[in-house]
């Protein structure tokens, strides 16, 4: 949290006490400037965060849209047709297609979690690694759902 954020929260809680209404807290923050070489480190260490962040979701895009290819094969060959006469009912058939096209979408998440959590890429490692994990699921589930659709 930020100095001045973290100071505005301290101001609204010394307020809140009875009969320190008038009390104000005032900070100020003169961080030690960088050296050339922890600027640089800095910058490189952003910039890998954001390619591995935009190379995944790029990877899962080209994962999640290759699920097509099943649907419309089953177009062609009219399999889905043959279900239908056969006398399978239209829920089950688009449940089991969801619940297997997220079962194949969740081995490479759980695959992802594993590299981020052994290769401690930072920014990917600690309380963010939950994160990464529901956001991936998210993902998945979302981008599944609108696959079948």
């Amino acid at each position: 949290m930020s100095a001045a954020a973290l100071n505005a929260f301290h101001n609204i809680w010394l307020r809140k006490m009875p009969g320190n209404s008038d009390l104000t807290l005032v900070v100020n923050n003169h961080p030690l400037p960088r050296n050339a070489e922890a600027q640089v480190l800095a910058t490189t260490q952003n910039f890998n965060g954001y390619s591995i962040g935009s190379l995944v979701v790029f990877g899962y895009s080209f994962l999640l849209a290759s699920f097509v290819l099943f649907l419309v094969n089953e177009k062609e060959t009219k399999a889905k047709h043959l279900q239908f006469v056969s006398g399978v009912d239209v829920t089950s058939y688009w449940l089991a297609t969801f619940a297997w096209d997220l079962l194949n979408a969740l081995v490479p998440v759980v695959i992802s979690f594993v590299l981020f959590a052994a290769f401690q890429v930072d920014g990917y490692t600690g309380q963010a690694l939950g994160g990464i994990l529901l956001l991936l699921v998210c993902y998945v589930i979302i981008i599944t759902d609108e696959i079948i659709r």
